[in-house]
């Protein structure tokens, strides 16, 4: 199977681990970073380059991931391909959330998106092929580190709207700018690790529970399809409730530690490979 995967490849993205699992899956994957293309390209002549690459490599399916600015002729264009468009961030009221985005996912055959809400968002914009798909953890990166406690109660993340409010109320550890290794090993430094939603579970979820921390979360739509709270984690749904929670793990590692262990082994289901393993085998059923 032969993919052109038009994203986003720094560092510190997601779509360097959604690669890796492709080609573990035996795919030939065309990279493609639409920021920073090696010709040097920019505005609509990277749009150009895409489809030119599209008929020289001639892909068995085309993912978009994000690509929110995208005019939608791009993917009209890639139409003897399947064309995936990947979505993980959250609903609107977001500014990544653009109408192009919306028209780009309608030249699509797949939508896949990793929040709830953002599905039922585009379902009712009439995008009905949108999907939830859990973006996982990277099995490579997201695992246990033996290193020892540091923070009682950490969110790893930028702080904002109820982030913020609830930090003004408890002063929990922050941690910014983690990712991949030393997120992990951030993830275990921390007794409990905080998280806070917004319409779904983002990949933070996933990576908590595969490094074998314990999650101290807020709920979200469709949650109890894929973990079982108190046993895979526990939820929170008011400030005097996460104050009580918290007080209580920190007072029985035993059952902290219990339940980490079994979120552990619950989040496997939801690695790279298995998001990469969908999309094959939806686009399949396309061709």
């Amino acid at each position: 199977m032969k993919i052109l995967f038009i994203g986003v490849f720094d560092p510190t993205s997601t779509n360097v681990s959604q690669v890796e699992a492709f080609r573990r899956l035996g795919c030939e994957v065309y990279a493609y970073d639409y920021r920073n293309p090696p010709s040097g390209a920019r505005g609509h002549l990277v749009c150009n380059e895409v489809v030119a690459l599209y008929r020289s490599y001639k892909p068995d399916i085309v993912l978009f991931s994000k690509c929110r600015d995208w005019p939608s002729w791009v993917a009209a264009q890639c139409n003897d391909a399947v064309r995936v468009l990947w979505y993980m961030d959250c609903p609107p009221p977001n500014g990544n959330y653009t109408h192009q985005l919306v028209d780009l996912m309608r030249q699509c055959e797949l939508v896949y998106c990793n929040i709830w809400g953002s599905v039922e968002v585009s379902r009712n914009r009439g995008i009905l092929q949108a999907e939830l798909l859990q973006e996982g953890f990277d099995p490579l990166v997201d695992k246990p580190v033996d290193v020892p406690f540091e923070y009682d109660v950490t969110f790893i993340g930028g702080l904002r709207n109820r982030r913020y409010v609830y930090h003004q109320m408890f002063k929990f550890k922050v941690i910014s700018g983690a990712y991949r290794e030393e997120h992990a090993k951030a993830v275990c430094q921390s007794r409990i690790n905080l998280n806070f939603t917004e319409g779904g579970a983002s990949d933070r979820v996933y990576k908590i529970l595969a490094a074998g921390g314990f999650l101290l979360t807020e709920p979200w739509p469709k949650m109890e399809d894929d973990f079982t709270p108190k046993e895979d984690f526990d939820i929170f749904e008011s400030p005097m409730e996460l104050e009580r929670k918290m007080e209580y793990y920190l007072l029985n590692e035993n059952k902290r530690l219990s339940i980490a262990e079994q979120g552990n082994q619950t989040v496997q289901k939801f690695s790279r490979d298995n998001w990469a393993k969908r999309i094959l085998e939806d686009a399949k059923e396309k061709m």
